[in-house]
């Protein structure tokens, strides 16, 4: 009995230790467990405010649209009406600029590139590079002169006294705004192309269904078949010039319908 008496003696000072032991774990555990959701609510509490100042708080809305490079073929008026249509008053974060440029383009047709730029806290800046023309385009009964550009794209009217753009006769429908007839493009870029490489002095260009009739400055007549390469036809004709300037005459034709170059004086 006195035996027993002494081992509970022993083993409650170890329950004790034990319990007290196993207490202050449990503290150390509550203690993280209170710190860890502390640290997730406070991080919850910034995303949140973040997120309101980022998305909803009105110091992010676009207030502001700035247009640059529109002038001369793109109404700048006009285009800042649509653009102020469809950003002012978004959040700059959310905003698409991309659709916003590709929207512009589908509209403004005398831009030959439109950009969207952000500009935080809430701007919209819109860059245009508009269309550059490289030719005057005329009806055959030479009533009223177009600028076109080097897609086919009509510019406006323009005054024949006041440019030396070359000039191109054309037999079809002219509106301002639209492009000239899609089979007449190809010929004419590739020869526009050419012309813009041999830097050759044109004053006029005609087009017909087999071949093109370009007359130079100096009034020299060129035929170019339409199934020949304009980029090798205006390097003969460079060449040439460039011999016959040598040799002190004239061509009044250079005809490369052919496969032989006729020339006639």
């Amino acid at each position: 009995m006195s035996l027993l008496i002494l081992l509970l003696k022993t083993h409650l000072p170890m329950r004790r230790r034990v319990r007290r032991v196993v207490t202050r774990r449990m503290a150390i555990r509550l203690a993280r467990s209170a710190k860890y959701v502390a640290t997730i609510a406070g991080a919850l509490m910034i995303v949140v405010t973040v997120g309101y100042l980022l998305f909803w708080s009105s110091y992010f809305k676009i207030t502001t649209l700035e247009i640059r490079g529109a002038k001369n073929f793109v109404n700048p008026t006009d285009l800042r009406t649509m653009a102020e249509n469809l950003c002012l008053a978004k959040n700059i974060f959310g905003y698409n600029s991309g659709k916003l440029s590709e929207v512009l383009m589908e509209n403004f047709k005398g831009a030959s590139a439109i950009s969207v730029k952000k500009k935080f806290p809430g701007t919209i800046i819109v860059n245009v590079t508009e269309r550059h023309p490289l030719a005057l385009i005329v009806n055959t009964n030479k009533h009223d002169y177009y600028l076109v550009d080097n897609e086919g794209y009509v510019l406006g009217v323009a005054d024949r006294q006041t440019t030396n753009l070359p000039e191109i006769t054309y037999d079809g429908t002219i509106k301002v705004g639209e492009f000239i007839n899609s089979d007449l493009i190809p010929v004419y870029l590739s020869l526009v192309a050419a012309i813009d490489t041999y830097k050759v002095d044109v004053s006029s260009m005609s087009f017909f269904p087999r071949y093109t009739q370009v007359f130079l400055r100096k009034g020299t007549e060129v035929l170019i078949g339409n199934d020949k390469s304009k980029t090798e036809a205006l390097g003969i004709v460079k060449s040439l010039l460039k011999q016959l300037d040598v040799e002190g005459r004239k061509a009044n034709r250079i005809d490369l319908r052919y496969d032989k170059v006729i020339v006639s004086f």
